[in-house]
């Protein structure tokens, strides 16, 4: 999380610079395990774009989201757990 030193650090500001993206996309289906309805996400593939600002990564994500049966996480490159 970065520290501001000015209290009026304007966000537009932030939402505008670049970073680097890596988006995971899953698919959702269901099984029937003891008459209990249980979702599954499985991995079907990653990929990293960089130099986007937020907005056009949320735009990716949500493109992708529109389509049934499918997920999209988008992390920060330098905040992977990885």
């Amino acid at each position: 999380m970065k520290n501001c030193k000015n209290p009026r650090y304007n966000m537009k500001v932030a939402f505008e610079e670049k970073h680097d993206w890596t988006f995971h996309l899953y698919k959702c289906s269901s099984r029937v395990e003891n008459y209990r309805r249980i979702t599954v996400l499985t991995e079907v593939d990653t990929f990293s774009l960089f130099s986007l600002t937020v907005i056009e990564a949320r735009k990716i994500a949500k493109s992708i989201n529109v389509l049934p049966h499918y997920i999209c996480e988008v992390l920060k490159y330098d905040e992977l757990p990885y």
